[in-house]
């Protein structure tokens, strides 16, 4: 016969289950996500850099010129932004560390120490937010100015 706490942890496993399956797919979207904006992001600012002029030459014609300036921006604060959060990704993590190691040792939480994990976490996921807004930015500000230009060819 099966007593209330074997019974609860029966009860919990789908659900311990779901929560592990549900932090593999968050993990591997943020991964995802991350590398995604870095590489799109390092290429949009190399293509134009090395190919707008094949496309629209920048000369006294040109007009918008501020537009390209301002998406090489923000491809650099999309590809900061990314870099930033691989750094504050870890610090998260090795806090997380240090907070798991005090339980383990100590047996109790450390209220400092499980405020001090979340904020890490926080960066990260705003800078993840941030980077796409800066690479979306510098994408619509690279396809206005060609648009702009195209016309007068």
């Amino acid at each position: 016969m099966m007593d209330e706490k074997d019974q609860k942890q029966l009860s919990d496993e789908p659900y311990k289950k779901a929560w592990e399956e549900l932090n593999r797919r968050q993990l591997s979207n943020s991964e995802t996500l991350d590398k995604s904006i870095l590489s799109l992001s390092t290429a949009g600012l190399g293509f134009s850099l090395a190919f707008i002029k094949n496309v629209v030459p920048l000369d006294k014609t040109t007009v918008c010129v501020c537009l390209l300036y301002e998406s090489w921006v923000a491809f650099v604060l999309a590809i900061a932004a990314t870099l930033v959060s691989f750094h504050t990704s870890q610090k998260g993590i090795e806090r997380q560390f240090a907070h798991i190691q005090h339980i383990l040792l100590e047996g109790a939480e450390d209220p400092e120490l499980k405020g001090r994990v979340e904020l890490p976490f926080t960066i990260t996921k705003w800078l993840g937010r941030i980077s796409t807004v800066f690479y979306i930015a510098a994408i619509i500000l690279t396809v206005l100015f060609i648009i702009l230009n195209m016309k007068k060819c």
